[in-house]
Parts: C-alpha cells; sequence; structure tokens
C-alpha cells in the first residue's frame, strides 16, 4: 500500500474518531456510546421532570407545500436511504446550522456537530423520529465546511459502494462521518466497515472513493 495514503488514512482516522463525549444521564439510554463528536459534551434535555433551559424540543415538522409529495416523517431506517436523509438535512438546517464540523451518519442515527450565527449546535436524530439539538456560545474555532455542500443521494450511494469494494452486505458498513480536512483544504466523507475490514475515503460528492486502510 502506498505510505501517502496510509499517512492520510492516520490523518483522517484521527480528524473523524469521534471521542471524548460523555452523554448526560437524561439521555444515556437515547444516544448510544459509540455516538460521539470531537471535544464535545452534550448538556441535560428535556426530560419527565423538567426541561433544562438553552435546549429545544424536537423539531414539529412544518405541512408540506400542496402539490409536493410527502417527505418520510417517521424517518424509517436506514437514516443514509436518500429521501430519508434529504429529511435529516431539512432538520439540520431548520436548528439555524449552517456550517458543519463533523456528521456522523449509520443506519440509526445521525449527530451533526454544527454551528449557525455564533453558536455552536449539536443535533442527534434517531430512526423513528426522535430529535435532540442543543446550543451554545461559539467558543474557539475548528475546520468546518457549508452544510449544503452535503448531498442527500451521497450516504447511500457510498454505503452501497463501499460494501461492494469490501465484499460485504450494506449492513457490515457501520457509519459514515463527513468532515474537513485542513490539509486538502476540503470536506470529504470517511466509511468504516465492521470487523476490521477497513475504511474508505470519497470526496463530498461522493466521486474518488477509494480504500485507505
Amino acid at each position: 500500500m502506498n505510505p501517502s495514503n496510509l499517512l492520510v488514512g492516520a490523518l483522517a482516522a484521527a480528524i473523524a474518531v469521534f471521542g471524548g463525549i460523555q452523554v448526560s444521564a437524561a439521555i444515556e439510554d437515547a444516544v448510544p456510546e459509540d455516538r460521539w463528536l470531537p471535544g464535545i459534551t452534550l448538556p441535560g434535555i428535556t426530560t419527565p421532570q423538567g426541561t433544562v433551559p438553552g435546549v429545544t424540543a424536537p423539531e414539529q415538522p412544518a405541512p408540506e407545500p400542496p402539490g409536493r409529495s410527502a417527505v418520510p416523517r417517521a424517518l424509517q431506517a436506514p437514516l443514509y436511504r436518500a429521501a430519508t436523509f434529504r429529511e435529516v438535512l431539512r432538520r439540520v438546517r431548520a436548528t439555524g446550522a449552517r456550517r458543519v464540523t463533523s456528521l456522523r451518519v449509520d443506519a440509526d442515527d445521525v449527530v451533526a456537530l454544527a454551528r449557525g450565527r455564533n453558536r455552536r449546535i449539536v443535533v442527534f436524530i434517531r430512526a423513528g423520529g426522535f430529535q435532540r439539538t442543543s446550543d451554545s456560545p461559539l467558543a474557539g474555532t475548528q475546520p468546518d465546511f457549508a452544510l449544503s455542500r452535503i448531498r442527500a443521494g451521497v450516504p447511500g450511494s457510498l454505503v452501497r459502494r463501499v460494501a461492494r469494494r469490501a465484499g460485504v452486505s450494506s449492513g457490515f458498513v457501520d457509519y459514515l462521518v463527513a468532515t474537513y480536512s485542513p490539509i486538502d483544504d476540503a470536506p470529504y466523507w470517511l466509511a468504516f466497515v465492521r470487523g476490521g475490514r477497513g475504511f474508505y475515503r470519497a470526496e463530498i460528492d461522493g466521486t474518488g472513493l477509494r480504500r485507505l486502510g
């Protein structure tokens, strides 16, 4: 394997490995421990005992305009399917997010670390429609890119293509991460395959798929 690919892969993995989040006790059952974002601790959320200030309740989708086909509001798994992921992106935009540091998607969950109007925004969405959003003042800067660069059809396409390359079914593709490379000055996708079968990189539009490790 080309040594430069190993170096890029190591750097990419270091950027994309989601660590350092400790989910509050109120949502430990709702947010799996492996749904990580770099350096972010999710605050408390709405519980049966009350609502912690500064955390929004799940968004109520706006009515569909007449003449347009209905979007799958139930958000059925897999969330990376194009029609469903389009709704996921709509919900992330509805929080005020305009730029993304990282967005992690698998069949059942999406976690986005984003920003908008000097606010840091963390969005968790689960198949079935569960959503929690938190925001706080933006402290410091992290590399990010425009949310509009993420296209609804790309994650599902990547899952299918990575599965073919790895010689496995789509269910063995563990998760995807969209993030930004300061080295390349560009956003990109990483796809991780279960069972130590490697990880793959593609440009943010889904082109240039290649194995890194």
